[in-house]
This record gives C-alpha cells, structure tokens and sequence, in this order.
C-alpha cells in the first residue's frame, strides 16, 4: 500500500476503512443515480486534499447530494420522512433569529448536535425562514449559526438541495452540507439533519424585538405598541395533590385593574427530539376575568411525565383595544421523577453505589384503591454483560440491591436508592460504562398518567480493580501479590494474609522438612467468628530427612467456631478437588486459597478478590501494585527493604519481617478457644447480603437474586462443577462437643486438640553450597529445570503469558534441588507453573473476546462451544483454547493433556497420572499412633493414610488377631482421598462392661489393605481402655499395663471407686485388690429428694411426684399416711423411688412420711411431706394484703395459674396458716 505523505500519518484506520467503504458505495450507486439539473456528483479523490478532514468532509457532501438526486426531485423521501408540508415538526424557538446575539459568557446557547434527520417547520414569532445570506458569528442564539448559501424555492410544491454552511472562526462558510428545501405556499418546510457538534444552530427569523415599554401580538415588529395594562406582580406556579387527581395552579399575585382580561398560556416542555413541536407551544390557553387562578388539569399533561410546567401571563383590555403586554413567566416544574445522579460511579474494589430517585408527583388513587396504591419502577437492562464466558452463562458487570422500588401515597416525596454494586469478576477487563434502563411505568391503582412513563436512562461506570496471587510453594518460596519473590526457612505459625477491612485471616504453619529448611505443613482460614483448618503438620518435634512425607504425623480437615459459639459463616466454604490431591478455601469476599498436596510437598495459592486491594498485610504483602512496600510489618508502620530471591537464613530483612508476622500461641488460630476478632463493634462482618440481576430480554423481565451474587469467578465456576463440597460435611471441632455424647460421629481419629504443634522459634535455615552431596552442580540443576519447565506441555502452552515469573519458578526449582538434592521436587514447580497459568489466563481481558459466531450453513474446522444468543454455537475464545491444555499437576510428566482431562500414558492412572497401575497399596502411618482408646471415642473406624489409593478401586481392610493369628476379620474401607481410606473395625470388645466375666481391656491386630489383588505390608494396631491400660508400641510390639488405683475385674477395667456390673454393693477398690471386687466401706451421705417437704396445689388438679434416695445404689421405700382421710393418695414404691400420685376437689391437706432403706449399708432414712390443696376463688379476695415477699417456692405444676397462684404462695403465711395450717397440729 501506498502511503499519502501528508495525510495518512496517526490516521485511525478503523474509521478511514469505514469511510473507503462508503466511498466505495458512493461510485458504485452514483452510475445509476438520475442526475439533478442544479446538482453534480464530483468524486472524492483522496490525493484531491491537503488534509484527512478535508477528504472526509468532501465523502459526507457527497453521500447526501447522492441521496438527494437519487429522488424524485417533488416531494423526495415521502416514505422515510413524509408529505413535508404535513409530516413537519415545528420549531417555535424565536431564539433563533438573527438579531438574537451572543455578547457575555455562560448564556445558554442552542445546539442542533441531537437534532433527528425530518422536515421542519420554524414557527417562532421572530419568523420561519432561513437567511439567504451569510450570518454573523455568535448569532441566532448560538455560536456557529447555520445559512442557507442559496435561493428558496419560488413554486408552490417545489422541492429542491440547497448547500448550508456555518459560520466561524471569521469565515463564512467554515463547514458545509446540503439539506432539503420544500415550497408550502404560506411557509417553508426544511429537511435537517444533526450538526457535527456545539454550539451549531440553524438560523430562523428576521424580525427586531419591541423596544423595551412596548409589545406586539408577537413580541417583535411590526405592531409594536405601548396600549396594554401593565403586569406589576408575578406568577406562581402551585402543585395540589390533596384528593384523588394532580393539578398545577397558576396564580397572579400583584394589583390589577378590573377591565383587564389576564391570558394563561399552560407549557409542557418535555423532551423536543422526537416530539410534534420544539419550544414553546401552549397545550392550553386559559383567559380570566375577575379571577387571579388558572387550573391545568391532568388531560392536558398526561402521557407527559418528564416534562417542565411552567405558566405565562399577558394582559390586555377586556375592550380589546390596544396589544398585549410582555409576558411574565412561572417558575418551571419539573413533572416525573428525578434521577438525581445520572451518572454513578462503582468499583470492583470499593462499596456500593446508589441510583436515586425522587418523584415530584404525588401518587394519588381513587379512596376505593388506597390501601393497594402504589406506582412501581423496575430496573430493566440488556448490555450488563462482558464478553467472557462463564460456566453459568456471560459474566455481569453489575448487580444491583433490588431490581424494583415502589412509590406510595406516603412516601412519593421521600428520596428512594436503588443501590449498585460492580461485580468482583477476579478478571481485567477495564472499566465498563454502561446504560440502566428503566421499564415503562404501568399501574391500574394510581392516575393514568403515570402509565407508559419511562424514566431515562442512568449510566452506571463500573471501575476495574485488580486481582492478583500470592503463593507460597516448595520449602517455601514466597511471591507476594505484587511480585516480591523470597524465602522463608523458619519454623512456627504465621500471617501469610490479613484483610484491614474485613476480619479475615490466613495462618500457616512451617516446620522443618530437612536439616536446612522448611515447608508448609498447615493453613488456618479465619472469617468473622469461624476457622477452617488443614493441618499436616507433626503434632511432636521431629526431624526427618528430605524425600520422607509426613509420618507419624497428624492429618485433619476440620472446622470450628470461635468464642462466639458453634456459629458458621455461610460465604466460607471447602472444597476437595482431584480426590484431595487440591483442596480450596474460598472466603465471604470472593478470594479463595488454593492447598496443593504433593507427595513431598505442600503448596499454597492464595487469589485475592477485588476486596483485598490496598488492604492487606502479612508474608503475602501489601497488595496495592509496589513491590518495594511489600515488607510491611503488624504496626503498618515499620518496614525493610525487599529484594528479589532473598532468603531468611542469609538475609537479615526477610528473617526480620517474616518473624514479626510470627504467630504467638496465645493467638494461634489452630488452637481449640481462638480469639474471636472484633469488627467495627459488631458480632458479624459478613451478612450475605443478596444482590439481584435485573435484564429484559425482549420486552420480558428477567429477575434472579442471590447471596453473593456481587462475585463471579469462572475459574471457580468451571471448577466447583467437578469439585466436592465438604463444607458440612467437614470435621467440626468445637470445647462445646461433648466426646461421649449421643451425637458423636467417629472419624476415626482422636481428638485434634489433645495434642500440640511443637517448633524450634530459633531454627534458621541454611542454604547448602553446590555441588550436592550426591554431585548434582548448579549448572546442571539449571538445565535440568530449565528444560523440564520449558519443554513440558505446559510451558510451551502458557510460557508467553506467564514469562515474567518463568525465572522464579525455574529459581525455585533450582533451589529445591540443593536442598533436597534431587529432582523429587520438580513436580512442585510444574504445579506452580500450571496454577500461574490458569489465574494469568483467567485474568486476561484480550483472551476473552468472542469471535463471530460462523454462518449456520457454512462448515467450519473451528472448535465451538457454548450457545450465542441466536442459539448458535459460538467459536471458542482464545482462552478457552488455551485452558483446554491445562491439566491437574501438569499430569504429572506422565501423560498428556487433552481437553483438560489427562490421558495416562502406559502403566499410569489416577486423575494426575501420578499413580503407578502395578503399584500396590501402601501403608505410611494409622491414626492416634495406632493406638486407639475407647475411653476418648467410641474406636469404631481407624484412619488409614499411605499411597496409591485408587477412588475406582475396592480396597478391603483385613485385621489379624494377635493372640489369635487364625482369626481374620475383612471390611470394606471408604476411599477418603488418594493418601487416606478409613477401615471398619471388627467386633472387639474392648471397653465392654455388661458382665462380670469375659471381658477384655486390650487387644492387637495386624491391619493391612488389599486393592485390586495387591496386599500391602501389615501395621499394628493397639485398641484398649485406657481406665485401666496403659499402652505404648515400641519395635512393632505392643506394650500394655495395668495403670494404679485402678482393677482389671474378668477382663474389665475399672477405676478406683467403680460399683461392680452385677452388684452395685461392690467395687473397685486398688488399695485391697485390683482383680476383684469387694464391698464398699466408705458411705454416701444418704438423703431424700426432693429437699421441699410441702407443696400447694390447686382444687381439681393433680399432684405427681416421684421421691427417691440420692447416695445409695439400691434402695428400699415405704409411704405411711399422717392424715384422717387419705382418699385420693395414691403410690407406687420401686428401687428407683416412691411415685406418688394425690387429687382432691375440695381444700384439705394430705400429710404423710416416706421411709427409705439403703441394702447395701442397711441405713434408714424418713422425711415427713405434706400437700395442701387451695380453692383459688376463695382464697383470692385477701392473699398477699400485708407484705409484698413472704414466701417462695412454686412447682411447674401450678404454671395455669401464672399471677393468681404467684400472689397465693407469696402469702401462704398470711392466709393459709390460719385456715388450713391448724390440720397439722
């Protein structure tokens, strides 16, 4: 292509190609055009013009005058526009005359920029016709005035193209472009389009002004005269809505002669495009006589909400001699309701916004509706969408609090909120704006001229915020989410991640996984009141070299509630992916942390949402885009000086800053009681606030809410769709659980919080000199790395969008290898590599734009998914093609990625390729140090961790008895995760007390696992109880004693002071024996219950009650009657107590004495009790007359009787000692 020299240089290409097009399509149509006698057609030859613009300009002159000679020349475009001497709109602007000049700043000038392409009428009292000659600039009301540079037609009916040119910058004709000019007869008709920008008006309209003190029937000349009456007072403009119908008054206030007739003109000025008439044209003329109020009532204004009212008055004599005098004017009313912010600002990373309305109309009903009167505005909009594609449809730009708000007769004049928030999308994508619509107003209740009422549109600016991640992988190398790269080889629990806004906060915990480093073993997840834990980590100081998992180690999911109570935040939520291989955590804000489990290996992923930005703190760093702040310490205001590939162990600043976000044990988040934050005062940070989508597809409403509804992620979409959910199912773990309680579920493990992380707060690591121990030199370890990240499938798919952090992950690996001293850790960077290429992809804006969907007919190569609108399929994005490369842990270097489902090469499976299919199961370590005790769970499961757990295989456990070698017991095993199945235990025994003989109180057992014909190596297994055992293994053999002050009775354990099973008359007692039983020497103190020996009833009610002896095991009773009637006394005596039963219909009182006799110590104990009954009625008159307190104690059996039997035995001393009390003695 040939450059022009002066023109084509920082030229916008997209818009040139548009317009080569249309000049294109201009020679193409311009052979079969019927050329015009007064118009030719010159081609537009772009090495014709000095300047792009000019070119420009010369395209645009000649598209219309094609389109005008490609008409017929009377009465042209009559289908698109109509008869131009009756399909016009009138523009009654006297603005636009010529004499109406500019002479100050900050006068309102006209504008023709939105003026719709149709004919036109001007019909202001300044005149209707264009001036022929060229106009001053700054005048007709604007600053460029728009001429017509030609003649008017001069034959009734005639059409013709006649050029305008506007006026500026000294030069008559600065711009020019032909418009259409139609003869009416008595007027002129013009066929307009827009202006190119402001201030540019057409030109309308001759005449002078009346000289001030005279007026004329138009206001101008001719017919100016000084014969009106004067108007000294004013006009006031009233809105009364105090029935059912809305009227404007117009008021004149000031004197008057009483021969003066006063003309209201009524105007409803709305919005002139698309209307009948531009300016001011009266909807009603109102003339009084002896009166001073105009009504306007609603027929003239309905169907005109959105407008201004305003009134204009002018008087003349009733006489009608003389003109009228100049007019005064109202105030303007704005009718409809105000949008009070027509633009509204949200950002991803800020609060809501707020969309106001306030109607000036009062919502008015028939009395018959009042109480359903109501006037309702729905939000209701289409372009709320961005390009990505999500799995539950196209991504939201934003949502709003409520999709509707409804006016009353109470609240019409109160302002309303529509509250916006923009969507946490984790996705750049820049800054959107937007229109909100509005749908047409309709009601049945309220005045009619509410219906079809469409509010204006609100633009709503959603403002992008960034997301980015931090991670920490390996033994651990930290990248902050501004980019910091270090290390960190210490032990102890840290901040990784702390929200300032929000109570939100991550804790890991490292410990030492080789001689000279550290390594993640746990993360703690706080939000508000509620902690999620995953916990690998040695709950006992162990040093154990490098390669070597987690043995003897613990390994829970669990969760549990602060000092708050057992209360859990909804938005917090786990997830296992990949048959626990991955775990995610995903918080209230939409952030989410990422928990790789290798082999050797933790890693951490921490995405933090649009909340995060310039709020956070911790080894993650201060997210707000600068590394060199990044080393920020709690007090917010300390600070050192980060540097790339730095390490705690050679650098003093990283062991300074990492060990001021050392976790305390006092404020460990993987303890039992955490601390629970305190936010702003209030118990809850996190409300769940729902959020709405409000679309209209097609004229239908489309209304969805939900809780969190203000984030979208589609990596976690897509995601979640594969994942399991474990957040109710998730150990819950709380000091409000009883252990032995109804409710208790065995997981299989021992309580979590009996034991303790244990870690060296001076451990600093080193790291070792090249080359390794076994020879490996640096050179080698760098292009090994280099080669195995690079030229794996997901380098090669992802290295041009992640490079910036290929370097750290190659020094990473680098690392790992001195360290460790082989490539046993490759595999941590590889999954590095694939979680930085998932979130940079995701993150991309560019790779995220749809391509046209191709032609229904048309074949095409082209991999599709998803549906357009249309019902098509649409061609994928290009980060969709890319994802479709990336697998779990890079499939393990074993396999290859299709689809993003790894196909195992060869002696692989497994989800990642990473277990071998002639690999048998493997045993690493059981739970509870394989000993399980019935007295802290019930020992019904054992957890079982190891490798090469198959989910698509049946595992079975086989238990061999050690005393018995013959006796082998098999239960199926529940697959967990790929390192964890749970076994069923066998019937055994332990910790059974139903009889004096047969028991047990330990028993051993050889536990292995068989999977698909492949046994692993045995483990032992010690269950016991632990009232009397002491257990221990030591060398694969169990070791079990008696503990002391305790007995071992026929196998049983008992502790000291334990009644036997058969004969609660014996028990345990060590210092005798501690193989038997013998009889109990020391007593209870022996007593009755209930301690209250008299009781009030009401007449006609029942007393029950059952009165047994506390401190004895077996016992014996007997009930003897006191009184002279003992009819309606009823007892039942049992070992278990005397259970009496007395009802009587008349005031009386039955006494009586219980006796019970202990059989163990043959001790006797009495205790005299009495039941009086009260007629209420008789007794109500006089209780209670001389003291407030004067007795206490009522049963629940008197609860019908809450205030009446309250007040009687308050005063029992008072009113029933006299009458009833007698009987006693």
């Amino acid at each position: 292509m040939i450059e022009h020299p002066r023109i084509l240089r920082g030229v916008n290409w997209t818009l040139f190609l548009t317009y080569v097009l249309q000049l294109l399509s201009v020679q193409q149509t311009s052979v079969m055009a019927s050329p015009s006698d007064d118009v030719r057609i010159s081609i537009c030859k772009l090495n014709d013009f000095q300047t792009f613009a000019e070119f420009l300009v010369c395209v645009g002159n000649r598209r219309m005058k094609r389109n005008a000679n490609n008409q017929n020349h009377r009465y042209p475009h009559r289908e698109d526009y109509g008869h131009p001497c009756h399909a016009y709109v009138e523009l009654n602007e006297p603005e636009r005359r010529i004499s109406n000049r500019i002479t100050q700043q900050g006068v309102q000038m006209l504008c023709d920029r939105n003026l719709r392409r149709r004919w036109y009428r001007f019909t202001g009292s300044a005149g209707g016709v264009m001036p022929e000659s060229c106009v001053e600039e700054f005048s007709c009301g604007t600053h460029s005035p728009i001429w017509l540079n030609g003649q008017h037609p001069t034959r009734h009916g005639e059409v013709v193209d006649r050029e305008v040119c506007t006026s500026l910058s000294g030069k008559c004709c600065s711009r020019r472009w032909f418009i259409r000019v139609a003869n009416c007869g008595d007027f002129y008709t013009y066929l307009l389009i827009d202006t190119p920008g402001c201030f540019m008006a057409y030109c309308a309209g001759n005449e002078m002004p009346c000289p001030p003190g005279q007026s004329s029937p138009t206001g101008f000349f001719p017919g100016c005269s000084d014969n009106f009456p004067q108007l000294l007072g004013k006009a006031v403009l009233r809105l009364s809505g105090d029935d059912s119908t809305v009227k404007f008054f117009c008021d004149y206030e000031g004197v008057i002669s009483r021969e003066t007739v006063i003309e209201v003109d009524w105007f409803v000025q709305g919005n002139k495009y698309g209307q009948s008439h531009y300016g001011d044209v009266p909807v009603w003329t109102d003339e009084m006589i002896e009166r001073r109020r105009s009504i306007l009532t609603e027929g003239y204004w309905e169907g005109k909400l959105g407008s201004s009212i305003f009134c204009r008055m002018r008087a003349r004599w009733q006489d009608e001699m003389g003109v009228q005098s100049p007019p005064i004017e109202s105030e303007k009313y704005f009718a409809g309701i105000k949008i009070l912010q027509r633009v509204v600002n949200v950002s991803e990373s800020g609060p809501q916004g707020v969309i106001q309305l306030k109607s000036t109309i009062p919502v008015s009903c028939l009395p018959q509706f009042r109480n359903s009167c109501k006037v309702s505005i729905e939000v209701a909009h289409d372009s709320n969408w961005q390009e990505k594609q999500c799995v539950s449809g196209k991504m939201r730009q934003v949502v709003f609090g409520d999709c509707h708000l409804e006016l009353t007769p109470s609240n019409w004049n109160e302002t309303h909120n529509i509250t916006v928030k923009a969507v946490r999308d984790f996705y750049s994508d820049g800054n959107r704006a937007m229109k909100v619509g509005f749908k047409p107003i309709f009601t049945t209740f309220a005045n009619d001229f509410w219906n079809d009422y469409r509010l204006p549109d609100v633009e709503v600016i959603a403002n992008d915020s960034p997301a980015r991640m931090c991670s920490s992988t390996g033994d651990p190398h930290y990248t902050t989410f501004d980019g910091m790269y270090y290390h960190v080889y210490l032990e102890g629990e840290f901040v990784l991640y702390k929200n300032t806004r929000y109570p939100l906060q991550v804790n890991t915990r490292l410990e030492q996984c080789g001689k000279v480093v550290s390594c993640n073993c746990g993360v703690a997840v706080m939000a508000d009141d509620d902690v999620i834990v995953i916990d690998r980590c040695h709950r006992q100081k162990t040093n154990h070299a490098a390669g070597k998992s987690f043995p003897d180690g613990w390994n829970t999911i669990h969760r549990h509630a602060l000092e708050q109570g057992d209360s859990f935040v909804d938005g917090l939520k786990l997830y296992e992916h990949d048959d626990g291989r991955r775990y995610t955590i995903h918080f209230p804000t939409g952030a989410f942390l990422d928990f790789h489990v290798g082999e050797n290996w933790i890693n951490l992923f921490l995405h933090a949402s649009s909340d995060d930005w310039k709020q956070t703190l911790g080894l993650c760093g201060t997210f707000d885009g600068i590394e060199s702040n990044d080393f920020l310490f709690p007090d917010e205001m300390t600070q050192t000086t980060p540097r790339h590939h730095e390490a705690c162990g050679n650098s003093t600043d990283v062991c300074r800053f990492a060990e001021a976000w050392r976790v305390s044990d006092r404020d460990s988040l993987f303890k039992e009681n955490v601390r629970a934050p305190a936010w702003n005062g209030r118990r809850r940070a996190f409300s769940n606030d729902r959020y709405c989508k409000c679309e209209d597809r097609s004229g239908y409403s489309i209304v969805v809410c939900n809780y969190q509804y203000d984030q979208q992620n589609c990596e976690q979409e897509e995601e979640l769709n594969n994942a399991i959910e474990r957040t109710e199912s998730v150990m819950i773990r709380s000091r409000h659980r009883k252990k032995r309680s109804e409710s208790y579920v065995d997981q299989g493990t021992n309580d979590y919080f009996d034991s303790s992380f244990v870690y060296d707060k001076d451990f600093k690591g080193q790291e070792p000199k090249w080359p390794t121990p076994s020879g490996i030199t640096e050179s080698y370890a760098r292009n090994r790395c280099n080669s195995e990240l690079l030229q794996s499938e997901i380098g090669r798919t992802c290295y041009r969008y992640i490079h910036d952090d290929v370097n750290k992950m190659i020094d990473a690996c680098i690392v790992d290898v001195k360290v460790t001293d082989s490539f046993a850790w490759l595999q941590s960077s590889l999954d590095t590599m694939v979680s930085k290429c998932i979130n940079r992809i995701h993150d991309d804006g560019l790779l995220w734009i749809p391509a046209s969907p191709p032609p229904t007919s048309a074949p095409s190569n082209t991999t599709t998914v998803g549906m357009t609108t249309a019902g098509r399929r649409r061609p994928q994005t290009l980060g969709e093609s890319l994802l479709q490369n990336v697998c779990p842990s890079a499939c393990s270097q074993k396999g290859h990625c299709i689809e993003r489902k790894c196909q195992c090469s060869a002696g692989y499976t497994g989800i990642d390729c990473s277990v071998k299919l002639d690999a048998g199961p493997k045993i690493t370590f059981l739970s509870d140090g394989a000993l399980c005790d019935v007295e802290v769970r019930p020992c019904r499961k054992i957890a079982v961790y190891g490798k090469n757990f198959r989910h698509s295989s049946a595992i079975h456990c086989r238990f061999v008895e050690m005393a018995r070698p013959e006796n082998l017991h098999t239960t199926r095993a529940v697959f967990v995760t790929f390192e964890e199945v749970r076994c069923l235990l066998p019937e055994h025994g332990v910790g059974k007390r139903g009889s004096s003989e047969g028991g047990i109180s330990h028993r051993g057992y050889r536990l292995s696992l068989e999977q698909d014909g492949r046994t692993s190596e045995d483990h032992l297994l010690v269950i016991f109880d632990s009232k009397c055992q002491h257990c221990e293994i030591h060398n694969e053999t169990p070791r079990c004693s008696l503990k002391p002050h305790s007995c071992s009775v026929g196998g049983h354990c008992y502790a000291n002071g334990d009644r036997s099973p058969v004969d609660c008359c014996q028990v345990c007692n060590a210092s005798q024996t501690r193989h038997s039983f013998v009889p109990a020497t020391v007593l209870d103190v022996l007593d009755l219950q209930p301690m209250k020996a008299d009781h009030v009833v009401m007449v006609g009610e029942t007393w029950r009650q059952t009165i047994s002896m506390v401190g004895s095991c077996r016992s014996a009773y007997q009930l003897t009657s006191r009184s002279e009637e003992s009819q309606g006394l009823e007892f039942t005596a049992t070992e278990a107590g005397v259970h009496i039963s007395v009802g009587s219909d008349k005031e009386r009182v039955y006494a009586f004495e219980v006796k019970a006799t202990d059989m163990c110590s043959m001790t006797t104990v009495s205790k005299d009790y009495s039941v009086a009954f009260v007629d209420a009625q008789a007794s109500a008159g006089s209780v209670c007359a001389e003291e407030k307190h004067c007795g206490s104690g009522v049963g629940s059996q008197y609860r019908h009787h809450h205030l009446l039997l309250a007040l009687i035995m308050a005063c029992i001393g008072l009113e029933i000692s006299g009458r009833l009390w007698g009987q006693f003695s």
